[in-house]
């Protein structure tokens, strides 16, 4: 590829062209020569620079017919669904005011707790809800269980290893029929409640910290296809 240099490169390199061709007209020869050289360095230079600096273009290669077919799903493996589709239920889990001591095992402490009422001022935390612990939920299980003593339909909800309740009774068949349906995605928890505390500002419009404490709840959030 022919590389050109711009008109005030050619300008630069002709002017001490000029100026070499003075100087030895005038017998200094030390001129000349620093005039020949400097020429030819930015001569050098900026044809490298320009070479160096020009925009590749990548090479492209022709897919083969495999290429092509692995491309196009056969109708037959062709994806059934999409994110369009997706619909997210919720169901509240039931019988975890038995169990809020295991549902507090899976708890982390909240670093806002500990804040003063001037240090969540100044980080702007008013009119929020600030939980002593924070629940993050990696792993729930739905599990039938058939030979419970009080409802044969009973489904466990078991959130990292640990029991944390049932799904409500009225949803149990909805819920039933979703994880046999094979049409579900992910299945998801949100634990909540516990020691909490409130900054807000009264009529007066001075800043107030209200604490209070809820017991542990959680509910299970499945996603699924329509």
């Amino acid at each position: 590829m022919t590389m050109k240099l711009k008109r005030y490169q050619i300008l630069i390199i002709v002017l001490f062209l000029v100026g070499a061709i003075v100087s030895i007209s005038e017998g200094h020869i030390v001129g000349a020569l620093i005039g020949v050289f400097a020429s030819l360095g930015l001569f050098v230079f900026w044809k490298k620079s320009r070479v160096d600096n020009s925009p590749v273009t990548p090479s492209r290669s022709v897919p083969s017919s495999t290429d092509f077919n692995k491309s196009i799903p056969s109708p037959d493996k062709a994806p059934i669904s999409s994110v369009d589709d997706l619909v997210t239920d919720n169901f509240f889990v039931a019988g975890t005011s038995y169990r809020q001591e295991d549902i507090s095992s899976l708890a982390c402490e909240n670093d806002l707790y500990s804040y003063t009422k001037k240090e969540l001022i100044d980080d702007s935390h008013d009119d929020e809800k600030i939980y002593q612990f924070e629940f993050f939920p990696c792993n729930v299980q739905l599990i039938p269980e058939p030979e419970n003593p009080h409802d044969k339909n009973a489904i466990k909800v078991v959130v990292d290893g640990v029991h944390i309740g049932y799904i409500k009774a009225g949803s149990c068949s909805r819920v039933r029929n979703l994880l046999e349906s094979g049409k579900i995605t992910s299945i998801e928890a949100e634990i909540y409640g516990g020691n909490y505390k409130v900054l807000y500002q009264d009529d007066n419009e001075k800043y107030q910290l209200e604490t209070g404490s809820t017991p542990f709840g959680a509910k299970v959030i499945i996603i699924h296809h329509k």
